[in-house]
């Protein structure tokens, strides 16, 4: 949960959910921003939020829902609500980018296997343009 540490280090609470399970739940009270991973499990909440959101891609997102008309519509509709998308290599960025390429500008390409917060001075908010 390296972005929830980072968060939480920069004075941020952080609530794990997951909208997609049925014990998972978001807070009833709205967060300043919201971290989704997957664009097509989190999309019920997603679509329906008036908190600003960053979406970290999956696979699955990229490999699978594109190839379906109805989900790739509806990850494309996250992806374009989105302040920012998060992709773990250039393929997925490109991926989706083929099939949507609007959102090309707040596409970023985050590698799985980095450190987020180098140096705790470093402010993921500021550096995505997050309020």
């Amino acid at each position: 949960h390296r972005f929830k540490d980072h968060f939480e280090h920069n004075g941020h609470t952080v609530i794990l959910a997951d909208p997609a399970q049925p014990d998972g739940h978001v807070s009833s009270e709205a967060p300043d921003i919201v971290v989704a991973i997957h664009a097509y499990r989190c999309r019920a909440y997603l679509i329906n939020t008036n908190v600003p959101f960053v979406l970290v891609l999956g696979g699955t997102d990229v490999n699978v829902d594109v190839e379906n008309q109805e989900r790739l519509r509806t990850v494309q509709a996250v992806a374009r609500k989105a302040v920012h998308v998060v992709a773990f290599t250039h393929d997925m960025k490109d991926r989706l980018v083929s099939v949507t390429p609007d959102i090309a500008e707040k596409v970023l390409v985050l590698a799985a296997a980095i450190t987020v917060a180098p140096s705790m001075s470093f402010c993921l908010r500021s550096h995505l343009g997050l309020p």
